[in-house]
C-alpha cells in the first residue's frame, strides 16, 4: 500500500525489514525471502532507480533460477524487472538478449 500511494522511502524501510527477518528465519534462498528481495528491487524501479536496482535484480535472478528453476513464473518476472533496468540505463544490447531468453522460456513452456 504505501509503495502504490507514492511513499517509498516509508516502503522501503518496511521491505528491508521484511527481507531481513526473512532471511533471518527462512534463510537466503527460500522462495519467500527471494520473493521479498525482488519486491525491493521492483520499489526501486519505481522510483526511477535503476543503477541501484540492477545489482539486486541481477542476485535475485540467479538466485531464482538456481532455485526455482529458469521456466518458474517468478525467475522469468524477474528476469523482465531487470530487462527493464538495463534499457533504462542504455544497456539495450544486454536488455534484449535478456527479453529473448525470456522470449523463449516463455514459448517453451
Amino acid at each position: 500500500m504505501l509503495r502504490e500511494q507514492g511513499k517509498y522511502a516509508e516502503a522501503k524501510l518496511l521491505y528491508q525489514e521484511v527481507l531481513a527477518a526473512q532471511k533471518r528465519v527462512l534463510g537466503d534462498d527460500h522462495p519467500t525471502t527471494l520473493n521479498a528481495a525482488g519486491m525491493l528491487a521492483h520499489l526501486l524501479l519505481k522510483q526511477g532507480k535503476c543503477a541501484e536496482a540492477e545489482g539486486p535484480l541481477r542476485k535475485t535472478f540467479a538466485a531464482k533460477k538456481r532455485v526455482l528453476g529458469n521456466a518458474h513464473s517468478s525467475t522469468q518476472s524477474t528476469a523482465l524487472n531487470l530487462a527493464l533496468a538495463l534499457r533504462m540505463q542504455g544497456k539495450h544490447a544486454e536488455a534484449e538478449t535478456l527479453v529473448q531468453q525470456t522470449y523463449q522460456v516463455h514459448k517453451d513452456v
